[in-house]
């Protein structure tokens, strides 16, 4: 063999293993379907106690209130670095949506300082705070469900997501389109502002770490 042909091939060679090296790479840090985040990323924003200790202490958790209880100590314990940004603007508006439907509800309208001050109260000027702090709140167990799904590969698919989209809609007697023309939003904008994929995949980790603890393996529960 040629020096010529010998160059050639060990070129090939090193561009082989350079895409192995990214496909690598994407697959060490790409994150879960429905999961906007790598776990190197999460890592950046909390610490994680550990919740399998914490489980393993309490006993019997097949109750869901006993594991409700549990995961109220799971999130205490956890360590918030930061807050991702974006993800707090979005969830602090999703917290004065609640809250002005909440007015709604009530009989209040588009007054929101009444209802604030006769429901909750609270002023005006606090709004803000409580807006601030149900977000905090809200982004912290987000956070954490992030956590435990990417390290237990639990995954949440869009087929599994729209067929629950489905039922919801099934349940209720109506189509997309009729749901779009009787709310005046999508089934897909409602499920967004009400965070329904972090409720989704949360149920998934209770699954996990309840029912197998032990088991670190999670997988998809997506009909094959």
């Amino acid at each position: 063999m040629n020096v010529h042909k010998k160059r050639k091939l060990l070129y090939i060679v090193i561009l082989i293993l350079i895409v192995c090296c990214m496909v690598g790479g994407y697959y060490a840090f790409k994150p879960v379907t429905g999961i906007p985040y790598s776990i190197k990323k999460i890592e950046k924003f909390i610490e994680l106690p550990d919740y399998e200790k914490i489980i393993s202490q309490e006993g019997d958790v097949s109750d869901k209130n006993r594991q409700n209880s549990v995961w109220n100590k799971i999130v205490a314990q956890t360590a918030v670095k930061k807050y991702p940004r974006s993800d707090l603007k979005k969830h602090k508006e999703n917290a004065d949506d609640y809250y002005r439907e909440l007015a709604r509800n009530f009989g209040y309208g588009d007054d929101i300082e009444k209802f604030l001050e006769e429901k909750l109260s609270t002023t005006a000027e606090d709004y803000e705070s409580l807006l601030e702090n149900y977000a905090k709140s809200s982004l912290k167990e987000q956070l954490i469900v992030y956590a435990i799904a990417l390290e237990r590969n639990i995954d949440l698919t869009e087929k599994e997501y729209q067929k629950y989209l489905d039922k919801y809609l099934s349940d209720a007697g109506m189509t997309e389109e009729k749901y779009e023309e009787t709310f005046g939003v999508t089934i897909y904008e409602y499920a967004e502002s009400k965070n329904l994929k972090t409720s989704i995949l949360k149920e998934k980790v209770f699954e996990s770490i309840f029912n197998n603890s032990g088991d670190s393996s999670g997988e998809s529960t997506e009909e094959k």
